[in-house]
């Protein structure tokens, strides 16, 4: 789950998040470049624990690299 950084309630920010994906869907290699660098931390935490469904290449599983996942924190 996202958590939200306490120290941030008030205001919004992006992330783009690059990683990669390895044949089994699990996430790795996480980069997040944030609007603030409070965001990336929780960003990166979301991603440790997400799967992918893998990518197939004739009947191969394969990993997938430089991928970017974006996500958006908004100001309660």
């Amino acid at each position: 789950a996202l958590e939200y950084p306490a120290e941030a309630r008030r205001q919004a920010g992006d992330c783009q998040v690059y990683v990669n994906i390895t044949e089994a869907g699990k996430v790795v290699d996480i980069q997040p470049v944030c609007t603030d660098p409070v965001f990336a931390e929780p960003a990166r935490e979301a991603l440790e624990t997400a799967r992918f469904a893998p990518r197939y290449v004739n009947g191969v599983p394969e990993p997938q690299y430089n991928l970017i996942i974006p996500f958006t924190f908004s100001a309660r």
